[in-house]
């Protein structure tokens, strides 16, 4: 059995304030057995073009690593802030799946419990 391709032509209309990129098909598209996949993230900016609002990005390795990871979280001025949750999965074949915050959270406290006992050694070193 040949391989079917679909061809599709987009058209870019343009980019609106929000960032969000408008796509018009102009050929509907069929059902077929091999799917093709647009890999890219998606977000919103303002006036003066600095990312803002909720952002999904991808890895920047997303298709050539063996586990695609996604970055789910919120800009304010070009500036991630709050919580951003992980996504992770092993193959297309797979959902994705949110990686533990609480081994962030651990790592962390690691870092800053070393750095205080290293300013504690000082301190005590002083005196």
């Amino acid at each position: 059995m040949a391989k079917q391709f679909m061809k599709v032509n987009i058209k870019m209309v343009k980019k609106l304030g929000n960032g969000i990129l408008k796509l018009r098909m102009i050929q509907k598209l069929k059902k077929y057995k091999n799917k093709f996949i647009i890999l890219s993230g998606y977000g919103a900016y303002d006036e003066k073009e600095h990312k803002n609002a909720i952002w999904l990005e991808l890895s920047e390795n997303y298709r050539n690593m063996q586990i695609e990871v996604t970055y789910y979280g919120e800009y304010k001025k070009d500036k991630k802030i709050g919580k951003w949750e992980i996504h992770y999965k092993y193959s297309s074949n797979y959902p994705f799946k949110q990686m533990q915050l609480l081994y962030i959270y651990i790592n962390v406290i690691e870092v800053v419990d070393h750095i205080m006992m290293k300013v504690l050694n000082m301190v005590i070193g002083q005196n």
